[in-house]
This record gives structure tokens, C-alpha cells and sequence, in this order.
């Protein structure tokens, strides 16, 4: 394995969804905002997400993904569409995909 791999694939990202990060004290970023750029966070160090999740509202309802092996785990922001997504993306062990990789998906049918 000589790069990262991105998997499984994004859910798509709608006009008026919010996409939300924990950077810092948490974040949320317009999935339609054309003014951000595309970004990447590694899940596991200090210039990351500080917890391992990340999600998207959209009205009331949402999804959650929790990362329950955030070693070596890390999320896009890629633009599809002209709307920014969230992509899981998994980095090299030694050149090797390393340990089972696991990510918990939680969805929301209200609450907000």
C-alpha cells in the first residue's frame, strides 16, 4: 500500500447541509459554500479532529460517523458537484493496510 485509501464511499452532500467536524471546539461548514476550499484532517494528532467523528445535518435530521479505530484514519473534504463532502480515508501501516480498520455509521431522524 504506497498511498491512503478512501473507503467506503461518500454519502451525498445536499444544498443547505451542514458538514460537522470537531476541529477545535467543533465546526461546521456549508456543504454549498463555494468560498471554502477542499481540506484534510488526520484523526489521530493534534492538527486534526480533536475526537474521532465527524457528520452532516440537514433540517432535523443527520448522520454521525464514529471512527472506533482512529489510528491511521483520516477525512477528505473533497468538492463533488460543487458540494463539499466527507470522505474516510485510511493511511499506510508500514506500506501495508494495517490492523481492521472500523467506522460506526449513527443516523438521526431528528434532534438537529
Amino acid at each position: 500500500m504506497e498511498v491512503p485509501f478512501a473507503w467506503p464511499a461518500p454519502f451525498a452532500s445536499a444544498k443547505g447541509q451542514l458538514l460537522i467536524l470537531p476541529v477545535n471546539e467543533g465546526i461546521s461548514y456549508p456543504a454549498d459554500d463555494a468560498s471554502l476550499p477542499e481540506m484534510h484532517y488526520c484523526l489521530y494528532g493534534g492538527h486534526g479532529l480533536c475526537m474521532p467523528w465527524y457528520g452532516a445535518v440537514e433540517g432535523g435530521t443527520g448522520w454521525m460517523a464514529i471512527v472506533e479505530t482512529p489510528d491511521d484514519a483520516a477525512v477528505i473534504i473533497p468538492r463533488r458537484d460543487g458540494l463539499l463532502g466527507i470522505v474516510p480515508e485510511w493511511e499506510p501501516q508500514k506500506q501495508q493496510f494495517g490492523t481492521a480498520r472500523v467506522i460506526r455509521y449513527v443516523f438521526l431522524d431528528g434532534g438537529g
